[in-house]
């Protein structure tokens, strides 16, 4: 293993440990082969994920000021 593919897997393994959520740290410890780019991504993505589905499992009119204050900001 080089330098740099052994520095990059240190950050990418800082960088999951460093996640407030055990799910989305669990599905990324999942992949064996998964770079710091692509662990960023999925991150971003899962997050975006979580974030949709507190907002459709809430009543309708909290998920309606939600989407409001998301397209204000």
């Amino acid at each position: 293993m080089s330098a740099e593919l052994y520095r990059e897997k240190f950050i990418r393994d800082a960088f999951i440990n460093g996640l407030n959520s055990q799910g989305i740290r669990w599905r990324l410890l999942q992949k064996d082969d998964l770079s710091l780019e692509a662990s960023n991504e999925q991150v971003y993505s899962l997050e975006r994920a979580q974030q949709q589905f507190s907002i459709y499992s809430q009543p309708i009119s909290a998920s309606v000021a939600n989407l409001q204050q998301d397209r204000c900001s």
